[in-house]
């Protein structure tokens, strides 16, 4: 069978532990006679193909009263070793350098850089605070007494930045709204106008509450929308006044409102993940045009996180609109067809990344074969002709769920595309022998009849048994 991107992508990120492995092991061997590294579990394909020390591996030593840790990457568990006992050693011995003095001066050097940039970062907080105190100050002077409770209550929030600071400045709000003046509220947009991120969601709940300037309101909505701060009331705010969005910035609103909608899985968990696709829907109800634009941005993008932004928007938006899919099947199915070229995934990304856009670009092709069977049918048919076997099946499986009920009792409505979708199989049963392509098939088909399609498949007889292979006697 083909290596896949990600199989490829896992065994060089496995090559280059083990050489950064070999590396350190030198440097313990170098940094103490005593020292030694122990294995610690099996030996794996790609470490007894190369010879690399792939896996958990140990810093041991006769003499080492505290122990230490095995890692995947040796040069962790070194440290740990030398921290926990080689510090105030008295029988060190010696050997060459270069040894762990080269870990050890790394480290040193990295955390002396961190701290500088902790320093750097508070000294640039410190003034920032300075700023906005100054900036209230002045506000102070032209505000009634009642309005400078308001200014208690965002100093508060701007030092400690807690959620009881916040419902307090909320409330206050919603209880005496006529204290908010115009300057006060002029004050908190000029904050969220200059991306004061940590005012992002009381300033719009706030702002929103007090009927504030629609236009300037929605545009910060969606500002923060585009830098991923307080996506469900900015998203509220959307769709309140979805008639004052500035479409120009539709395109970087976009994920944010697809990641509301459609929320990453949480794996390992039975927590049921809460969607919101009203804001989505909403917005493309009144600019399907911008949003089929910024759709088609994040389609013709690399990143595998943009791609799947516009997959899962398709599939959102398919709740309202069947026909949204039909327009890009030629982008999904390059996409699916030639991901290695067209997609770059993170070298230090989970392993599901592949897979989880894969299955997010065929959920969408598949409302393409169903608004239009046969054009996208014959776009799939073109690019697998020239396809490996592993994307031949990749892109089959995008007619998978057209055979399966949302339960095996429930029975399937036939459509023109399950005729199509059929004729798809057979085809390419009868066109190929290779392993991937025809278990890709079998895995549509391999749990039982599709109930609510025996008609089709009567019809199809003929086809079937002529796709058969002949039995030797």
């Amino acid at each position: 069978m083909a290596v896949s991107k990600t199989d490829d992508r896992d065994i060089q990120r496995a090559v280059a532990v083990g050489e950064r492995n070999r590396s350190t092991m030198e440097l313990i061997h170098n940094w103490c006679a005593h020292a030694s590294v122990k294995k610690m579990g099996g030996v794996g394909l790609i470490e007894a193909q190369t010879g690399l020390p792939i896996g958990h591996h140990a810093m041991v030593c006769d003499h080492a009263a505290a122990g230490g840790m095995a890692t995947w990457d040796l040069a962790d568990a070194a440290l740990d070793f030398h921290d926990r006992n080689c510090v105030d050693c008295k029988l060190r011995a010696p050997v060459r350098l270069p040894n762990l003095t080269t870990l050890l001066r790394e480290r040193e050097l990295g955390h002396a850089e961190e701290q500088r940039r902790r320093t750097a970062l508070e000294e640039q907080r410190a003034r920032a605070l300075d700023e906005r105190q100054a900036a209230r100050h002045e506000l102070r002077a032209k505000v009634d007494v009642a309005s400078t409770t308001v200014i208690d209550q965002l100093e508060d929030l701007d030092r400690d930045r807690t959620d009881e600071c916040r419902n307090q400045l909320v409330e206050t709000a919603r209880l005496a709204p006529e204290i908010f003046s115009p300057d006060i509220i002029e004050h908190f947009f000029s904050l969220l106008e200059a991306g004061e991120t940590w005012f992002s969601g009381t300033g719009l709940e706030i702002l929103l509450h007090l009927k504030a300037d629609p236009v300037r309101l929605t545009r910060c909505a969606l500002v923060a929308l585009t830098n991923f701060t307080a996506a469900e009331i900015a998203s509220k705010i959307v769709q309140t006044y979805i008639t004052h969005v500035e479409t120009s910035l539709i395109s970087g609103a976009l994920r944010s409102l697809v990641l509301l909608a459609d929320p990453p899985r949480l794996h390992f968990t039975d927590t049921s993940r809460l969607t919101l696709s009203a804001p989505l829907l909403a917005l493309y109800r009144s600019y399907p045009a911008e949003v089929r634009a910024a759709i088609q941005t994040h389609l013709d993008e690399r990143q595998f996180f943009l791609v799947r932004t516009a997959a899962n928007a398709i599939v959102v938006i398919g709740e309202d609109d069947p026909n949204i899919a039909v327009p890009f099947s030629r982008s999904l199915i390059a996409k699916l067809a030639r991901a290695e070229l067209l997609i770059d995934f993170d070298q230090e990304g989970r392993r599901n990344d592949e897979q989880e856009l894969f299955r997010n670009l065929q959920d969408a092709l598949e409302l393409a074969l169903k608004a239009a069977p046969q054009a996208t049918d014959t776009l799939v048919a073109n690019f697998m002709q020239m396809a490996s076997a592993e994307t031949q099946a990749r892109l089959l499986e995008a007619y998978n769920d057209l055979f399966r009920g949302a339960s095996r009792d429930e029975e399937i409505v036939e459509t023109g595309a399950h005729a199509v979708a059929l004729s798809r199989l057979i085809t390419t049963v009868t066109s190929t022998n290779d392993y991937d392509v025809l278990r890709a098939v079998l895995d549509i088909l391999r749990n039982g009849p599709p109930t609510g399609l025996e008609g089709l498949v009567r019809r199809e007889l003929t086809r079937f048994l002529g796709a058969a292979p002949p039995v030797s006697t």
